[in-house]
């Protein structure tokens, strides 16, 4: 699946699924570019899960079951986490046969993967980064690029230092969550932070973090100069975002009216991607996607219980039908 450098597809459209556990499967990835996102993510899989999982299936099978890849998501990145750098580095030479590029997630702030000395983790201690790229790069067959955030807490922010340490490791861009590791998701996002980065390196820089609209889109790239915008939650709730971002992009800001989206006409379509191509079927993950596709739409505070309480597709179907 090799293709374009991220420099080329930045060019071409800024806006970026970001990885999301329990949220980027590939029904949600497929809706996200039919909404134009330019790029997508998928989930941060963490390497020890793929190694264990090609010895008892193979290959394919396990490719399959956990990401379940396909060409028309191009340009498609696969996130790996973890800490062991034999194991990170037969991940890559995995998955990378199924993407465009390999993403290190170096930023989760989530306790059991700090505990694993992931994620986040490598923030606190820089030093390691060198004992997991270097092997992850041989490793692989596309270019690799990373996650991080501006730092471990308010008292050691440090990602300028760590993206001239990638740069100089070989790593082809760096998207930035413009929060500490200790902040996890509250207030207080740094954007200047995130323009301090790509003052300080040649690689692309990808800003991340409290990007919610459309107008916001305009400020993050104001305020950051980055290359491109990652988008999580805000498309979590709202794929719509991606196709208001574009347009905002093209128009400007002034006299920029966001339009509101068509919940249920997302919903039905997301619903007939996963009946496509999910190799594996949950009720449950089609009714979280419900639920979130329902947020903040006019009838979605009568509407929630209601979709709690739903045992099937057709049940799901008919609230939207009814209240959207």
């Amino acid at each position: 699946m090799q293709g374009e450098s991220v420099r080329k597809i930045l060019e071409k459209n800024k806006l970026i699924l970001a990885p999301m556990e329990a949220v980027n499967c590939v029904a949600f990835r497929l809706l996200c570019k039919h909404y134009g996102a330019g790029w997508v993510y998928s989930p941060m899989i963490y390497a020890d899960s793929i190694v264990a999982l090609e010895k008892e299936l193979g290959e394919k099978e396990a490719v399959q079951k956990l990401v379940t890849p396909l060409k028309e998501e191009s340009p498609f990145s696969i996130q790996i986490g973890g800490s062991n750098p034999e194991k990170m580095k037969i991940a890559t030479e995995i998955f990378s046969k199924y993407c465009d590029f390999i993403d290190i997630n170096f930023g989760c702030p989530v306790t059991n993967i700090l505990g694993c000395k992931a994620g986040g983790y490598f923030v606190k201690h820089p030093d390691n980064f060198k004992k997991v790229i270097p092997g992850m790069i041989e490793a692989s067959k596309v270019p690799v690029t990373a996650k991080i955030r501006i730092g471990w807490d308010e008292n050691s922010i440090n990602a300028v230092e760590v993206c001239k340490q990638l740069e100089g490791l070989g790593i082809e861009s760096v998207s930035i969550h413009g929060r500490t590791v200790k902040q996890m998701y509250r207030s207080g996002h740094r954007w200047d932070i995130i323009k301090q980065c790509k003052e300080a390196v040649q690689i692309p820089i990808v800003a991340n973090g409290n990007v919610t609209n459309a107008h916001s889109v305009i400020t993050c790239l104001g305020q950051t100069k980055a290359d491109g915008i990652m988008i999580a939650r805000a498309a979590q709730d709202n794929p719509f975002i991606f196709t208001e971002g574009n347009r905002i992009l093209k128009e400007g800001p002034q006299n920029f009216k966001e339009q509101e989206p068509d919940r249920k006409k997302i919903f039905l379509e997301f619903l007939a991607l996963y009946k496509k191509h999910e190799v594996r079927y949950h009720f449950s993950e089609i009714r979280d996607h419900a639920l979130w596709f329902s947020k903040g739409g006019a009838g979605s505070a009568r509407v929630r219980n209601l979709l709690l309480k739903t045992e099937n597709e057709e049940e799901l179907i008919q609230l939207f039908e009814k209240y959207f």
